[in-house]
């Protein structure tokens, strides 16, 4: 990481954001040189970090690489994402045509219902999908509200699941 006194470079001051900024999704990259604004009832401090995903947590660290702040996601949840890991993991072995469904529930010791439901989460939104693997989906939902006969139409599952 450059040291403090060294100007920003250009493609950095673009994704200049200040630690007050909510999306942490992304690796940001703030300014260089402490700010301070003094607003109508609140300060905006600028300070240089970036955030790193570390597992379940999202870190933010200072120019030096130290920490300074650990966020928790905690609408992760490590069953909804192996659901779709499998579910796409499996798709792509039964569409080499090698592999049947009675075969993957033999090799996982899984009934075939439960390998079938499971396959069909590739049909969900991609909204959703996106949301179950950066942990913002309802903390309410589960693998089961999933695996209910949801309607193929996306704009549907999305009612049903409240989205």
């Amino acid at each position: 990481m450059a040291p403090a006194d060294v100007p920003p470079r250009p493609e950095d001051l673009e994704r200049t954001k200040t630690l007050m900024d909510t999306n942490v999704r992304d690796c940001l990259i703030m300014s260089y040189r402490p700010t301070v604004v003094h607003g109508d009832g609140y300060v905006e401090i600028t300070i240089a970090a970036r955030f790193e995903l570390y597992g379940r947590s999202q870190l933010a660290l200072d120019a030096e690489g130290r920490a300074i702040r650990t966020f928790k996601r905690s609408n992760y949840n490590p069953v909804l994402v192996n659901a779709l890991v499998k579910s796409y993991r499996w798709n792509r072995q039964l569409d080499s045509g090698k592999i049947t469904i009675t075969d993957i529930a033999k090799q996982e010791g899984r009934a075939r219902t439960y390998v079938s439901r499971i396959v069909n989460l590739m049909m969900l939104a991609p909204d959703i999908i996106s949301s179950i693997l950066t942990g913002t989906q309802p903390a309410t939902m589960h693998l089961q509200d999933l695996t209910a006969n949801l309607p193929i139409e996306w704009h549907r599952q999305k009612q049903i699941l409240k989205f």
